[in-house]
């Protein structure tokens, strides 16, 4: 059973994901500029750590959709 979004919750959800993109983008930037040494490493080792396990779970998840299936042609 596949649970579906409405197209106005993807698009809610894709102005989310872009306002926090661009909010911590600009903080990050601020900090850097201002000369923080300590937040650009802990900001990259944080993305690293996590970057794995959700790359993980988006394929897994993709997989689970059928991303990969190939349809036979039944004109043959």
């Amino acid at each position: 059973m596949k649970k579906e979004l409405s197209e106005e919750r993807k698009t809610r959800l894709a102005y989310i994901w872009a306002a926090i993109a661009l909010i911590s983008s600009v903080v990050l930037g601020a900090l850097v500029a201002a000369g923080s040494d300590q937040i650009l490493p802990i900001f990259l080792g944080l993305a690293t750590v996590l970057y794995g396990p959700v790359t993980a779970f988006l394929y897994i998840r993709e997989v689970r959709n059928g991303v990969f299936k190939v349809e036979e042609d039944d004109n043959e």
